[in-house]
């Protein structure tokens, strides 16, 4: 995410945006967050695709190979 020169009331007013003091992971909704809100529900709206592991091989049991051993 890019906060461009241009984003001024963003920037005047998520930077200063003071922690609730009962839920500690949020901020104080007294406080003006309209700005933090509105990115807030854009980046949860825009997720970021995780990245995908490749299938493992798949391997027989055979008791009598010698890498069991």
């Amino acid at each position: 995410m890019y906060i461009f020169n241009t984003c001024k009331e963003w920037i005047r007013t998520v930077p200063n945006l003071p922690y609730d003091p009962k839920k500690t992971e949020d901020v104080d909704s007294e406080a003006e967050d309209h700005e933090y809100d509105a990115t807030r529900y854009f980046l949860m709206d825009h997720p970021i695709a995780g990245k995908k592991k490749p299938p493992k091989e798949y391997k027989p049991f055979d008791p009598f190979s010698e890498e069991s051993a």
